[in-house]
């Protein structure tokens, strides 16, 4: 019986170790941000805010996958697409600029394609500037950014819709896309 507790005792005390190791890794993203982020000053982001919507899920977290997939999310609270970590997954988004073959501004409440990158997917399958997006992967395109726009902010701007469409359409590692579109 002895060893029944200590084992269950070192399993749960193994659970602690996991949980802490993910919410001290949470604090020190958090406070790095905060204190060399160069652009608070630009953006609406409330970064204590951040704290509070995302600390109690850094609780839960339990696995490595689970983390970076997080720090994914709450990178979304920057919109902006030159942050990124040294690490990601397969179902990991690609980086904007950088992995986008198209690029969509937000123009009288439309997303139009204003580039397509020369001999990449998005121009491969047809797709031109001037165009509209009208669905990704059949799901209106104002539903499906929902993903990529921050929560830490008063209102959205146009800077806030643009960074949430690029990210979704420039997709993911391990997702076929569908861009249904309007010239």
């Amino acid at each position: 019986m002895h060893i029944i507790k200590s084992i269950l005792f070192l399993f749960i005390l193994s659970g602690t170790f996991s949980q802490s190791k993910y919410q001290k890794d949470f604090e020190y993203y958090w406070q790095t941000v905060k204190d060399n982020f160069a652009y608070f000053d630009l953006q609406e982001t409330n970064w204590q805010k951040v704290k509070s919507i995302y600390q109690p899920i850094a609780d839960t977290i339990t696995t490595d996958n689970s983390f970076i997939s997080f720090l994914e999310i709450i990178n979304n609270e920057l919109y902006n697409g030159h942050i990124s970590l040294n690490v990601n997954l397969e179902s990991s988004n690609r980086l904007i600029p950088t992995g986008a073959d198209l690029w969509v501004e937000y123009r009288d409440e439309s997303f139009i394609i204003s580039a397509v990158r020369k001999d990449f997917n998005a121009e491969l399958a047809g797709l031109e500037q001037g165009m509209q997006i009208l669905k990704y992967n059949d799901i209106p395109i104002e539903t499906s950014i929902k993903e990529f726009l921050p929560r830490a902010v008063p209102y959205y701007n146009i800077q806030m819709y643009e960074y949430a469409a690029n990210m979704l359409l420039a997709g993911r590692h391990n997702s076929k896309r569908s861009i249904t579109t309007l010239f």
